[in-house]
């Protein structure tokens, strides 16, 4: 009981640093049966999300990023004002692009906190069933 604990304290508190959810997923693989390890990986992601969202303008990164990536950013802004829950799962559901970015964009642009908590629900659920459940099989398969 206290792993699964400390899975979704550490799932949770994750998202501020920035570092991916596949890396604890993948970890969590070791010790917790695939559908629990499902639900705590979710569960601690849209939290992570929503606190990311909250607190974007507190992190005083959208300087920098405006400053370095100024074209970049302002077609994030216009596809998010046009298409924010298509671009949301897709950002979650592709492993190349940081998906805390996108929690962090979105708070900062003020988007739809809803499509933005359904995209994310969307997309890393997509995302984390395919690690999981996959992952899992291979794990069997191989461990023989």
């Amino acid at each position: 009981m206290i792993g699964y604990a400390f899975y979704f304290f550490l799932g949770c508190i994750r998202g501020f640093t920035l570092i991916p959810a596949t890396y604890l997923t993948a970890l969590g693989l070791l010790f917790f049966p695939p559908l629990y390890l499902f639900i705590l990986t979710l569960s601690s992601i849209l939290i992570s999300s929503l606190f990311i969202y909250h607190f974007s303008k507190s992190f005083h990164l959208y300087k920098f990023f405006e400053h370095k990536h100024k074209k970049s950013i302002i077609k994030i802004k216009r596809g998010i004002e046009k298409n924010e829950l298509f671009i949301v799962v897709i950002w979650n559901l592709l492993p190349i692009v940081p998906a805390d970015l996108i929690a962090y964009v979105c708070g900062i642009l003020k988007a739809h906190k809803n499509k933005f908590l359904l995209g994310t629900l969307i997309g890393q659920g997509i995302y984390s069933a395919i690690l999981i459940f996959l992952g899992h099989y291979l794990i069997k398969i191989f461990a023989v």
